[in-house]
């Protein structure tokens, strides 16, 4: 998005992603989001075999939210 500033990327537990997003994963579950799963259990253990990290990203307008990563990396253009 032209002109936002990102602010933060935070790396919080995977477990917390679960909790933090638990409504919007039981209404997009029948929608294949983020992947296929039959229960939150399973979904759990497939994002946790992965081995991804769940970012959260703030920004100064409009590029809010979360990523789940293999792998981030920062790099400074300076």
């Amino acid at each position: 998005m032209p002109y936002s500033i990102i602010s933060d990327l935070e790396e919080r537990p995977i477990e917390d992603f679960f909790k933090e997003n638990k409504e919007l994963l039981n209404q997009t579950k029948n929608y294949a989001w983020p992947i296929m799963y039959d229960s939150i259990q399973e979904l759990v253990n497939k994002i946790k075999d992965a081995d991804v990290h769940y970012q959260v990203l703030s920004s100064s307008y409009g590029m809010n939210g979360w990523v789940l990563a293999k792998r981030v990396e920062i790099i400074d253009l300076n």
